[in-house]
């Protein structure tokens, strides 16, 4: 009885979608990086500008995140991400591949978050193929996962700081 019911709620759309899945990130900056976190010193300082800062050249980025306030002192800086859906591996991840840019704050724990300063990126994209994410930084080279993100429990989860392999052409572009 009650797979007939799911069948028949789901046949007239009475289920809800499951939730568009999060992309939780992290990521080390060399220049704030002090052994094991980073500082937050452009945050406490209030040197962080409120607005987004990548709609200049190289980025052009046309977003329009803006926060009235930086939301904790966890902040360390703005970052810009992108959402790669490449039909191979990470040489196929180019910029004609790009499906989605979001800015985004990261946390002195190298967590990349949301504008409220706490929740995982929300793309409002459908990724068909291999997600790839570039994560770019005003003072920093831009890094890409070498391997395409792995949707599990509705999230896709990569984290940069275990291991040089873990950045497309690693020693490169990516310091241990």
């Amino acid at each position: 009885k009650q797979e007939l019911m799911f069948r028949y709620l789901d046949f007239f759309g009475l289920i809800p979608p499951p939730p568009p899945p999060q992309v939780d990130l992290k990521i080390y900056l060399e220049g704030p990086f002090n052994g094991s976190t980073m500082s937050n010193l452009l945050n406490t300082g209030g040197d962080l500008p409120l607005t987004q800062p990548y709609s200049v050249s190289p980025w052009n980025y046309s977003g329009t995140e803006t926060v009235s306030t930086i939301p904790n002192s966890n902040v360390v800086d703005w970052v810009l991400v992108e959402f790669r859906d490449a039909p191979g591996g990470p040489s196929t991840a180019t910029g004609a591949t790009v499906v989605e840019r979001k800015a985004a704050f990261l946390l002195s724990n190298g967590k990349v978050v949301g504008l409220n300063g706490s929740s995982l990126l929300l793309p409002s994209v459908t990724i068909n193929n291999n997600l790839f994410v570039v994560v770019n930084h005003r003072n920093h080279i831009a890094v890409m996962s070498s391997t395409a993100l792995v949707l599990n429990g509705g999230i896709y989860a990569y984290d940069f700081s275990t291991a040089l392999s873990k950045v497309y052409n690693g020693s490169t572009c990516f310091k241990q």
